[in-house]
């Protein structure tokens, strides 16, 4: 009678873990599947720079993205795709809790319930160097949120670099590293400088810049 028990107790065990397992199962993939979904359009958008097809690059982002772009072509239309190579080296996902620290949020939402949040290494070709835009790995984080069941790019954003690396969040590399001392002197010395240490802007305020704001200060005072 006890045998029989048991295995009337073992039988209803199996029968429990037959059922649970694949529930179990089917959470992490769906995970997975929005993570795959999240890179898919990300490798979507960069490949849609490089062949300049704005229109599938376009409809990479959240439907008010896509209305400014319009927006914003009508009127500077030479401004499109200043990248002319635009490839995805590293990306790996943030967890929202660091977010506020780097500046990558582009939400009304302060508890960012709904976003991903993807840093991006992307190996760049530029027309013109200027400043966060280098010829080399520039880096970005990329905010997903989904819009009518799919993932959408709510935006892209350049973090702070030394952060995301003191936090140990970074990718480790030789790029990353050059940017956060491109950071820190752009930071602490007013010096915009591309990965050969060429100077391409000089932020340092000069004198005129000076006097001119000596002036306003004068005027706001009434002195």
């Amino acid at each position: 009678m006890k045998f029989l028990k048991y295995i009337i107790v073992s039988l209803i065990i199996a029968i429990i873990v037959a059922v649970l397992l694949p529930l179990s199962n089917s959470r992490v993939a769906v995970k997975g599947n929005d993570t795959d979904e999240c890179i898919a359009v990300i490798e979507k958008m960069a490949n849609a720079v490089n062949s300049n097809d704005f229109i599938s690059y376009m409809n990479c982002f959240v439907e008010n993205e896509r209305r400014d772009m319009k927006d914003f072509l009508s009127y500077y239309p030479s401004e499109l795709f200043r990248e002319k190579e635009y490839k995805l080296v590293n990306i790996k996902e943030l967890p929202k809790e660091i977010i506020p620290a780097i500046g990558a949020s582009v939400s009304r939402n302060g508890d960012l319930d709904g976003e991903r949040f993807f840093y991006c290494g992307i190996k760049m070709r530029v027309d013109k160097e200027e400043k966060w835009l280098y010829n080399g790995v520039n880096y970005r984080v990329i905010i997903m949120k989904k819009e009518n069941g799919s993932w959408k790019i709510e935006g892209i954003v350049v973090p702070s670099y030394r952060v995301i690396v003191e936090k140990g969040f970074g990718f480790g590399t030789v790029e990353e590293s050059a940017s956060v001392k491109i950071e820190q002197e752009m930071e602490q010395k007013g010096l915009v400088k591309n990965y050969r240490g060429d100077i391409i802007e000089d932020l340092r305020p000069t004198d005129a810049d000076l006097k001119k704001e000596k002036g306003l200060l004068f005027h706001n005072y009434g002195l």
